[in-house]
C-alpha cells in the first residue's frame, strides 16, 4: 500500500501507509466493488478504512479468536 505521487489523501504526509506493527485485513472484492474503487482512485477521492486500535498482546494469548473476532468488530464500524 504506496502512493508515490502522494496524489490519495491517506498518502498526504508519508507515500507507505503500512507502517511496522500495523495489523492489516484484506478481504474479497467482486469486479462491481473492484470498478467503484478504481473509479475512486483514479478521481483521488478512495480513502482506506482505517480504525487505530491498542492491541492487547495478553488478551490476544488468552483467547486469540475472540480477540481477532473484537479487532474486526471495531474495523467493521468505521
Amino acid at each position: 500500500m504506496f502512493d508515490l505521487a502522494q496524489k490519495l489523501p491517506d498518502f498526504s504526509s508519508d507515500p507507505v501507509l503500512a507502517k511496522a506493527g500495523m495489523i492489516v485485513k484484506y478481504r474479497p472484492i467482486d469486479r462491481d466493488e473492484y470498478d467503484a474503487i478504481r473509479k475512486d482512485v483514479e478521481s483521488g477521492t478512495y480513502r482506506y478504512r482505517r480504525v487505530p486500535v491498542e492491541f492487547g498482546l495478553a488478551a490476544f494469548f488468552d483467547d486469540p479468536l475472540t480477540y481477532n473476532k473484537s479487532l474486526l468488530s471495531e474495523l467493521s464500524h468505521a
